[in-house]
């Protein structure tokens, strides 16, 4: 993505997931109480995934879109 930050882990953890929801625009994310990063496809099936921080979140993203389109 254009203008995409080269390191997201040197971020806030809000502003990193801010980027990864203009990358992904059909996820939204957000850090829960059990101190993980959280995303949800806004629309199609209900598929939520989660990271350890951003970069693993995005990471994650990447990879149940990857697995969804393969079905």
């Amino acid at each position: 993505m254009d203008g995409e930050p080269q390191r997201l882990d040197a971020m806030s953890t809000d502003e990193a997931l801010i980027w990864i929801e203009r990358e992904f625009p059909c996820w939204t994310t957000w850090y829960g109480a059990d101190q993980m990063c959280h995303a949800l496809l806004r629309s199609g099936p209900v598929l939520t995934v989660r990271g350890e921080d951003p970069v693993d979140l995005r990471d994650q993203i990447i990879r149940a879109q990857t697995f969804q389109e393969g079905l």
